[in-house]
């Protein structure tokens, strides 16, 4: 554990930037995005996981969209009509949004990544 942090706050950051703990031998602190894959070690104190994670997986669907949530300046200021950010949303659903193979559904994937933001 980190010195500046507490075994309370830091868990907690970890699974909000997406990160579960996934130790090895050569890597005890290591954690991987459910999402991306990404998986970041050697944390240090002050490190943030949502940085870390935009930092080293910049195209993750999670990262983005968290960092939205988060409000962090690039990109809570950009505008979610474009592609990048369709497709981040998109990644969230990481294939297995049920109703996409269905036949006559009308609330696949697409719909619900663009027509959402353009209503709000």
């Amino acid at each position: 554990m980190l010195p500046s942090q507490t075994l309370l706050t830091f868990p907690s950051q970890l699974a909000r930037a997406g990160f579960y703990f996934e130790p090895y031998p050569e890597n005890p602190d290591n954690c991987v995005c459910f999402l991306c894959g990404k998986g970041l070690d050697g944390w240090e104190a002050g490190d943030d996981p949502l940085e870390e994670h935009l930092k080293h997986a910049p195209q993750c669907g999670w990262a983005i969209v968290s960092a939205i949530e988060a409000e962090i300046a690039e990109y809570s200021r950009q505008d979610p009509g474009l592609p990048h950010m369709v497709e981040a949303r998109k990644a969230t659903f990481a294939g297995k949004w049920p109703h996409e193979a269905r036949k006559g559904w009308k609330c696949k994937t697409k719909q619900v990544c663009c027509e959402c933001y353009v209503k709000l």
